[in-house]
């Protein structure tokens, strides 16, 4: 078969193809007069053939990756990112679970908090944990006085995190003077995941409608353009009377 680029689009042998063409170009080399080749994959020649033949599948895999990446439908990830900035849009970040957690300190303890860092990934501030490994980051840089005050933390990740009451009890970093940390109450306010790669295509792909000569579809894509929506549709009745959803003639 014949690969690259035609009307029909980016054509690329397969693994086995490659695994069977270059097994018949040894057995051309080598055996010409009749001879085998063992190709089993426990024998060196096998073993060579397929450590070929995947290195060649891994740099197709390349190139269709990268061919896809020029095809709004198909590219993903920054790729996704930078393509649909042409069409005005960019992804809906996730955001941060924010969780109330009592710290009982015996003296008077500051605590160093996210402060300006708050939304970024890589910072680090007084930190707790929950018994399922979840870490917790104080928001603010505090100041307590001996005992118990409630104070705001947010979860390491982006997206859902949802604690259960009274399993935010470990310290991760340890502070003299701080006996205790807990969560006594649900989540203030819970993250949402950030929009993923199918999710952002969709929202694309409708984007486009509100130009659209269809009034339907142009309809649809000025709706889903405003914040505060998150998926939508818009019933027709063409009929002359109301129909099974209720919408009137």
């Amino acid at each position: 078969m014949t690969e690259g680029i035609s009307a029909g689009g980016l054509t690329l042998k397969d693994y086995n193809t490659l695994r069977n063409e270059l097994q018949a170009g040894l057995i051309q080399t080598y055996a010409q007069d009749g001879d085998t080749i063992n190709l089993g994959s426990e024998t060196p020649d096998g073993q060579m053939t397929n450590i070929f033949t995947q290195a060649g599948t891994d740099i197709r895999e390349l190139y269709q990756e990268v061919y896809n990446s020029f095809d709004p439908s198909k590219c993903s990830g920054v790729v996704q990112d930078s393509r649909y900035q042409l069409n005005y849009l960019t992804r809906r970040g996730g955001t941060f679970t924010i969780q109330n957690i009592d710290v009982t300190v015996n003296k008077t303890v500051t605590l160093n908090g996210l402060d300006a860092d708050y939304d970024s990934l890589d910072a680090a501030s007084y930190t707790v944990s929950d018994d399922a490994g979840n870490l917790w980051y104080l928001i603010d840089t505090t100041t307590i006085l001996a005992g118990t005050q409630s104070l705001p933390f947010r979860s390491q990740t982006l997206g859902l995190v949802q604690p259960t009451i009274g399993t935010i009890t470990n310290q991760v970093t340890k502070v003299l003077g701080v006996t205790s940390v807990i969560n006594s109450v649900a989540p203030t306010t819970l993250g949402e995941n950030q929009e993923t790669d199918a999710e952002f295509r969709i929202r694309r792909e409708r984007s486009t409608a509100i130009r659209g000569q269809n009034n339907k579809d142009a309809m649809l894509g000025q709706i889903l353009s405003l914040n505060t929506v998150s998926d939508a549709d818009i019933w027709v009745n063409n009929t002359n009377s109301t129909d099974e959803t209720g919408t009137a003639a």
